[in-house]
Formats: C-alpha cells, structure tokens, sequence
C-alpha cells in the first residue's frame, strides 16, 4: 500500500500506518457522505482499500467503492441502517471479524465486523469482486454490493464457507462472547484452502 510505504520513510511503525489508513479511509468517506444530498443516485464513493484481511484471502489489491444508487437502497430498506451507521461501513472492510464466501453468488463475500445498526444487530458487507460496467466489462475496482443489519448470524455462520477470522485471538473472543455467537468447530484462521481467486469463474462460490 503506498500510503504505508510514506509511513515509513517517515519514520512510522507498520502497525501505527495501518491505523492511520484505516481511520484516513472512515473520515475520507464520512466527508463525502456528509457533502452529499442523500438524493443524488449518480456519485461514487472510496469506502477503503483492500485490507490485509483481504489480501490474506487472495483478493487483489483494489479500491473499494460504492454507488450514492446503493446507499440510498440500503438506508430505505433497512430500518437500522441510519447515516450515522453507513458512514461506519469502512471499518468492517478495514477489520473485519469474518469473512464468509457468499452462498447465493460466486463473486462475492460476505463481511461481519463490530459495527452494529441502530436496532443493535450485527452489520453485514457484502462485496462484489468483479463489478460490471454499463459496457459489460469488469471493472478495475471493487464495489460494496450491501450492507445491513442481520438477524440469526449463527445459522448463517454455520451454512457458510468461513475464509478468515480475525487473528487477535482477545478481540475475536470479546466480539463472539458480546454477540453470543459461535465459530463452526472446524474454523481455520486464512489459508491456502481458505483462499479465493478473483476472476475464476468458480471464486466464490459453496
């Protein structure tokens, strides 16, 4: 990431440069989301990155986006999902607890983070690996696909291909004892058979 890279030959710990990008890419969002209109369907916005999480799982080193067309959808279909909530989305891609593979497309994941919406349940990212344009071509970035708050986590857990879990092993238990959720016994943290490869037409999917 050139962003850590600048840390560096200025003296900052890797881990502190992480923290900086992290909190850079929420308040860069934050902002465009504030300058919007909430109406305007026609904006995109930099939500992140791709984090080590993700990188951890073979996806490709890309900006993430979303579409003002797409928030506008989540924020009138999903009660709990107020301004003040979306504008949080980054830290889940940024640090994520899981990420599941999709269980109804093979191009994308699902992400579950410490964010909750505001009638407390656990918010859900979806990612879209390989976005199409209005052309058909696939485009050079990757899109938040959705975001919500989600009901019964523990079945959708245990029915789903689990790709990575967060390595703080303290923060993890803290976030599975806060959400009365278990991890499937035969959880792994990220490796080679927990990884996925972006424009196969078998990535992502069970």
């Amino acid at each position: 990431m050139e962003a850590v890279e600048n840390y560096n030959k200025a003296g900052i710990s890797v881990s502190d440069a992480k923290v900086n990008d992290m909190q850079y890419s929420r308040k860069r969002f934050a902002e465009e989301f504030d300058a919007w209109d909430k109406k305007n369907p026609t904006r995109v916005f930099h939500v992140a990155v791709v984090s080590d999480a993700l990188k951890s799982i073979g996806i490709e080193d890309k900006n993430i986006m979303v579409d003002s067309k797409k928030l506008i959808k989540i924020m009138s279909k999903h009660a709990g999902m107020t301004e003040n909530v979306v504008k949080q989305l980054p830290d889940i891609v940024n640090d994520p607890m899981l990420i599941l593979k999709s269980k109804t497309s093979d191009s994308r994941i699902v992400l579950l983070g410490e964010l909750l919406d505001n009638n407390g349940k656990t918010v859900v990212a979806v990612l879209e690996l390989n976005p199409m344009g209005r052309e058909g071509v696939v485009l050079d970035e990757i899109k938040l696909a959705s975001a919500y708050g989600k009901d019964n986590l523990q079945n959708f857990i245990n029915t789903s291909k689990l790709l990575y879990q967060n390595p703080n092993n303290k923060k993890t238990s803290h976030w599975l004892t806060s959400t009365r959720l278990q991890l499937p016994v035969e959880s792994t943290t990220a490796g080679d058979n927990n990884s996925i490869h972006q424009n196969s037409e078998n990535a992502i999917g069970n």
